[in-house]
């Protein structure tokens, strides 16, 4: 009897190893609530163990191909881990994610190259310069609802430089970091690294309202460059130059916001 009861546990045991064995990957991102933090996908294809989801966009931003691997260690910590290549329009990018069965999302040792002529919000006349941002995450770890619990991410682009070409004008590159403020939002601060002008970018994002906030503030004595500020919306404001935006919406000096 006892050798029967064995057996059928094992049997048992067995069934439920094939079925997670086998399990789509569907399982997991339906698990995972992506649709509900703003991350949706075309289709699905391979298991539980190695995948890829297609058509991948973030909001309204196209991605494209996510590729994740398992790592069984992971499960013993409670967890679901991957090995993550992302691919696409945007740029490409690898790291490690991991789900955790309360809810959340970290990522470790991300590196990423941004391709900013795909970036559909960012002002068309810059979307016609072929450049980058270079994105290194150690560590980013969100709540149940996306908000930014720990980060520590740095930034780096050459878009100033890029654009400096065609005025004459030696751009900067820009460099900065990523942070949490405390209250779950993500904060962007940029500033010029070298160059006789000053340049500064701060922005905030909030996942729980989908909402934003960015402001630019140059200083430079570049008569051409001031020119083209200008052209770009940005609002003369003494001896700087500030553009700010929020949720799509160009606010103009003194705007409330």
């Amino acid at each position: 009897m006892r050798r029967l009861i064995g057996l059928s546990l094992f049997a048992a045991m067995v069934f439920v190893i094939a079925l997670v064995w086998t399990a789509p990957l569907s399982v997991v991102v339906d698990e995972a609530g992506l649709a509900r933090r703003g991350i949706s996908f075309e289709r699905a294809q391979g298991t539980i163990w190695s995948g890829d989801l297609l058509g991948v966009r973030i909001g309204n931003q196209p991605v494209g191909q996510v590729s994740l691997e398992l790592k069984p260690g992971a499960m013993l910590a409670g967890r679901l881990g991957y090995d993550m290549d992302v691919r696409g329009p945007a740029g490409q990018g690898r790291g490690d994610v991991a789900m955790p069965l309360g809810g959340g999302v970290t990522i470790r040792n991300m590196v990423a190259d941004i391709n900013l002529q795909a970036i559909e919000r960012l002002e068309p006349r810059l979307r016609q310069v072929p450049a980058t941002v270079s994105l290194t995450l150690p560590e980013l770890v969100t709540d149940r609802a996306m908000g930014c619990r720990r980060v520590d991410g740095r930034l780096r682009t050459d878009l100033l430089e890029k654009l400096g070409t065609s005025l004459n004008w030696a751009g900067p590159a820009m460099a900065g970091v990523i942070s949490c403020d405390g209250d779950g939002r993500y904060q962007l601060a940029l500033a010029n690294v070298g160059g006789e002008d000053e340049i500064a970018l701060d922005a905030v994002a909030s996942p729980q309202t989908a909402s934003y906030t960015a402001e630019a503030r140059v200083r430079t004595t570049n008569r051409r460059v001031a020119d083209t500020l200008l052209l770009l919306k940005f609002q003369r404001d003494g001896d700087q130059f500030i553009y700010s935006r929020a949720n799509g919406v160009v606010r103009s000096m003194g705007e409330a916001g």
